[in-house]
């Protein structure tokens, strides 16, 4: 069962077998346990600290040319008279074992040449396998908010006016799709910078309880949704022909629709900064990932972060998608609008 459970979270289950393990471990405490131990497995391979690369000193290439530039023919001759009679005769031992002067540069200059071919290697290692796992977070997201679906009427969760978009969190909480244990790891995305922190529990993703959530105001609501996912943004409703009314996302499993992705960049830099800032991890509502190198949608020329009028607000129709970080606020209508970033 443990290799299961491992594939379970490298997402290499089909969909027959995920539903399974997940009922499995709905049933089984120990299995529940043993899951959360492999995630912290995981989870402190990822924390090891960075290698630098290593690089030479700072201007040796200039001072080695200028070192040969002043010296003259004669120097130069002897120095290389005085570098043959030496290795002739042999470098005298360096220390107990023998190593000889010689020995220890050559052994230190393969250390230096093996580091530089292993440590980017290692690094871009863990780099994929947290993309990996943040596709794989996403993928169940997909699940779960389909599953939502349908029995609501065929929409995703809502984000009424005066709510954060971190409401997706507490509506599949709320409505008991999934229970706060399964969903908090789902809700960090381990190549943002924050995620280290979440591993090392300086940061607790904290999830209400379905009751805890029935019982809280707006405000209240508002103030723990706006907090319960800082590693993703979600796509808001949408306003047609500047008209009050919102319209909501149906799930058409259509594979150009966002849903949900990594979370926008600041404000000189909308990139994202999960993965390094170099991809952007986009949910679509037909269950895969797309991995773009951008934050316009190739498709529609559509900016995933901004609206048509370049605000970080709801759509301004159903074509202009707007995903937005957790403590987004839906405005109640258009005065309530932002003005820009």
């Amino acid at each position: 069962m443990r290799e299961q459970l491992i594939r379970y979270l490298m997402g290499e289950l089909d969909e027959d077998e995920r539903r399974q393990v997940r009922a499995l471990l709905r049933e089984n405490p120990a299995l529940q346990q043993e899951l959360q131990r492999l995630r912290t497995c995981f989870a402190a391979n990822q924390d090891q600290e960075e290698v630098p690369e290593p690089t030479p000193p700072r201007g040796l290439a200039t001072r080695t040319a200028q070192f040969i530039s002043d010296s003259d023919e004669f120097e130069i001759e002897q120095a290389t008279e005085r570098a043959g009679a030496m290795t002739s005769a042999g470098d005298p031992p360096a220390g107990v074992l023998g190593w000889s002067l010689a020995d220890l540069s050559v052994a230190f200059g393969v250390m230096m040449a093996v580091s530089m071919l292993v440590f980017p290697a290692i690094r871009d290692s863990r780099e994929g396998t947290r993309r990996t796992i943040c596709a794989n977070n996403l993928r169940e997201m997909a699940q779960l908010l389909q599953t939502r679906a349908v029995t609501r009427g065929g929409f995703v969760p809502p984000v009424l006016p005066g709510e954060t978009a971190g409401v997706y969190a507490a509506r599949l909480i709320e409505e008991e799709v999934v229970t706060p244990e399964d969903l908090a790891p789902l809700l960090v995305c381990p190549g943002a910078p924050r995620a280290k922190d979440v591993r090392s529990n300086r940061m607790i993703v904290a999830i209400p309880t379905a009751f805890a959530i029935r019982n809280m105001s707006s405000a209240q609501l508002a103030q723990v949704t706006a907090q319960i996912s800082p590693f993703y943004a979600y796509r808001l409703p949408y306003r047609i022909n500047g008209s009050g009314n919102l319209h909501y996302l149906r799930d058409d499993r259509s594979p150009f629709s966002p849903i949900i992705c990594d979370t926008a960049g600041d404000g000189e830099n909308s990139m994202s900064p999960n993965h390094g800032g170099s991809i952007l991890q986009v949910l679509c509502q037909d269950g895969h990932v797309r991995v773009l190198n951008t934050c316009i949608l190739p498709e529609m020329s559509d900016d995933l972060f901004h609206n048509n009028m370049g605000k970080v607000s709801v759509g301004l129709g159903p074509l202009d998608a707007v995903l937005a970080p957790s403590d987004t606020v839906v405005p109640r209508d258009e005065s309530d609008v932002p003005a820009g970033d």
